[in-house]
């Protein structure tokens, strides 16, 4: 399988797949979360005791899931996802609405009880091994909710990039949201977020920013957008991560079709060999904090402002120069490198 579909598997589905998963959780009467067998080598929890969240849905479940194999749904397998097409289709879907979620929001307690946010550490490993996430988003205030309630644990620190120009009422329900929880923010800075220009990139790097400031002991930044959604536990992610040992997963691509991207950009600072790669990273604190303090990364994104979609140019072309000695950086041949491709 290609591994950059691996890699979206694990971060985040494209809409289709998150489809299907809402169907899979909604036909399903324990929630119990499950690495693909065969996949890893790690050990890993097979359920989790999620203490009174016997549902992810405010409503009675149906008692069985045999009607969809959702392993043929993450493979894509037509079939399969033509009669989940039509199982949504027989399904009433209950979304709150933005300005709902104003309302739901005054009582804090109340809002983090109906929705089921898990509020303690589950265990040890969990507790001890923090995590850094930002979503960037600008519409669709139910899914990003659900997106967050999804990797929600006390221990991790989260930051909410909301476009600029999203509409009044996705601002003020995501505002809400946030503020019934000490480790969710709205990040201060906000931009006009448009594909392939260095708006992209500086929504990241605002929330980069912030999460090194406001939280002193996360060990990995992972970055999602609004509309993707988990297919792993926090559990597991903690359990491929600490195999890492600081090592980052950011993909980078040497493939000269990419270096029309670059070719008027002049050259680049440092001698730095420009890479393609995702705007999707996973990266240890020490990489981030290099990306966001050091002279060297600053020169950098200087540069990757005359070039085309500047945030697949920034982050792996930094983590494919080792020179500099970060903490996390690769030096290995750039097209084979997948940790996190592998580990899933």
């Amino acid at each position: 399988m290609n591994l950059r579909r691996i890699f979206f598997v694990l971060i985040g589905t494209s809409i289709i797949v998150f489809g299907g998963l809402y169907i899979y959780l909604f036909l399903t009467s324990s929630l119990k979360f499950k690495f693909i067998q065969g996949t890893t080598g790690i050990q890993i929890r097979k359920s989790s005791p999620y203490a009174n969240m016997n549902t992810l849905l405010d409503r009675k479940m149906p008692s069985t899931v045999s009607l969809i194999s959702c392993r043929k749904l993450f493979d894509g397998d037509p079939v399969e996802m033509n009669t989940t097409y039509k199982l949504m289709e027989n399904l009433a879907h209950n979304d709150i609405k933005d300005m709902k979620y104003i309302n739901l929001t005054q009582s804090c307690s109340s809002f983090r009880t109906m929705r089921r946010y898990i509020t303690n550490p589950l265990d040890d490993v969990e507790e001890s091994f923090p995590l850094a996430f930002s979503i960037v988003m600008y519409k669709d205030v139910y899914q990003a909710e659900r997106l967050l309630r999804a990797i929600y644990r006390p221990q991790n620190i989260y930051c909410i990039h909301v476009d600029q120009n999203a509409v009044r009422g996705v601002k003020e329900a995501m505002k809400c949201i946030a503020s019934c929880f000490e480790n969710v923010f709205i990040t201060s800075k906000l931009h006009s977020v448009r594909w392939g220009t260095i708006s992209v990139l500086d929504a990241e790097l605002s929330c980069m920013t912030e999460l090194l400031q406001m939280h002193k002991s996360w060990k990995y930044f992972i970055n999602l957008t609004g509309q993707e959604f988990p297919l792993r536990t926090n559990y597991e992610l903690v359990k491929i991560l600490s195999v890492y040992d600081g090592a980052n997963d950011i993909f980078g691509s040497t493939d000269r079709k990419w270096h029309t991207r670059w070719k008027d950009a002049g050259k680049p600072p440092y001698n730095i060999r420009p890479l393609k790669g995702s705007v999707h990273i996973v990266a240890n604190r020490d990489f981030v904090d290099f990306l966001i303090n050091n002279r060297i990364a600053q020169e950098f994104y200087n540069w990757t402002k005359k070039t085309k979609v500047p945030d697949e140019t920034f982050f792996p072309s930094l983590n494919h120069n080792p020179q500099f000695g970060v903490k996390g950086q690769y030096n290995g041949k750039s097209d084979t490198f997948s940790n996190f491709y592998q580990s899933v």
